[in-house]
């Protein structure tokens, strides 16, 4: 007998396959499913994701982990950058641990993909949107860490007033549009991924 699933050999008696653990026989006195195989569908991104991608991924995300944990997010500006923005250090660790995070998280969701897990898929949409969503964040919190620092040094200067006046920097208004534009392509990266490994999801059936 032949699984419907997968298509490897399950013995004549067996309702599941060994395999990849689907029904091979209906109700009692029923014949067996017949086979149904699926499309031999191109892997050449699934090849990119598990041995390109996801190896940068953890590289960016390291060296993100390393520049904020150890002080030298700012370069030779960085104690000076600490000293005038109350609390932009602890924001810096704590978004240097949230890196370390998708670190381990990157590893997982890479061995669940190269295994064939079932529910990998599933794993790698959430990851590409916990790592830009790091990304995003820390950039938001940025913000409101230097704004709220300018508040507090300029008597009778309001929050909503420094973000206004930040809004009109130049700087700014760059962050502004390169956050817009990672959320534009976070969507698209997910739509894309998920039609992908939407076609393939029968393949990923290892426990």
């Amino acid at each position: 007998m032949i699984c419907p699933s997968c298509g490897k050999p399950v013995p004549d008696q067996s309702k599941f396959c060994p395999s990849c653990g689907a029904t091979v026989q209906g109700a009692p006195g029923q014949p067996p499913v017949p086979y149904n195989p699926q499309p031999d569908l191109p892997m050449k991104w699934f090849k990119f994701v598990i041995w390109v991608q996801l190896f940068l991924a953890a590289l960016y995300a390291l060296s993100y982990a390393a520049r904020f944990l150890t002080g030298t997010a700012y370069g030779d500006e960085t104690d000076l950058y600490y000293e005038m923005i109350n609390g932009l250090r602890a924001t810096d660790i704590v978004f240097g641990l949230m890196y370390v995070g998708v670190i381990v998280l990157v590893i997982y969701v890479r061995q669940q993909l190269a295994g064939f897990k079932k529910g990998a898929p599933e794993h790698y949409l959430r990851f590409i949107i916990i790592a830009n969503a790091v990304g995003i964040a820390y950039s938001l919190a940025v913000i409101v860490v230097v704004a709220t620092a300018v508040t507090n040094a300029i008597p009778g200067l309001s929050f909503s007033d420094v973000i206004s006046m930040m809004a009109d920097d130049p700087d700014v208004q760059s962050s502004f549009i390169q956050l817009v534009l990672s959320l534009i392509l976070l969507t698209v990266m997910y739509v894309l991924n998920k039609i992908y490994f939407d076609k393939r999801t029968h393949l990923f059936v290892h426990a």
